[in-house]
């Protein structure tokens, strides 16, 4: 059990799965079947994180493939969404990954991590040349199909909560 976790928060998988299909989820979920415990992500500003494959957040949302590295880690709003999409859509092996918002934001607000919403990355490629900006839309309702949020930088261990066999 996490240090920030007590009895109380925990829900039976099948609970949180039903929970996490409606709106205003206090957690953010990513599906990930390789996940082996650690911490999630490269530190911002860190070497592994500037020679990472994937360097922009929308390389990541449109190109990335399963082998490259990314300086983002993907994330979604619910588990499970219309058309199953969500985090369930990137797990074949039902492994979900949570984090609460809460944490999300205390990260976000000492500088360890920075949090993309469809919005803003949409708001991040209009401002590049053409070739990028005419492509903003396609890949805030990419996002948006799936409930993602991205995130720069590294979640530590201890805020990660896992998901399994629901």
């Amino acid at each position: 059990m996490s240090s920030h976790e007590d009895k109380s928060d925990i829900v039976h998988p099948k609970v949180e799965v039903e929970q996490a299909g409606n709106t205003g989820s206090q957690y953010i979920f990513r599906g990930d079947d390789e996940y082996r415990g650690g911490s999630l992500g490269f530190e911002i500003g860190s070497k592994l994180s500037d020679e990472a494959d994937i360097q922009t957040p929308w390389e990541h949302v449109s190109k990335k493939e399963s082998y490259q590295t990314s300086r983002y880690i993907s994330f979604s709003e619910r588990i499970r969404m219309p058309g199953n999409r969500g985090a369930i859509f990137f797990t074949k092996k039902r492994i979900i990954i949570k984090v609460s918002w809460d944490i999300i934001k205390q990260l976000e607000s000492e500088g360890k991590i920075k949090v993309y919403t469809p919005e803003f990355v949409e708001c991040l490629m209009l401002q590049q040349k053409r070739k990028i900006n005419k492509r903003a839309q396609a890949v805030r309702d990419e996002m948006e199909k799936n409930g993602e949020i991205l995130i720069e930088g590294q979640l530590p261990e201890e805020v990660l909560i896992v998901i399994n066999n629901f």
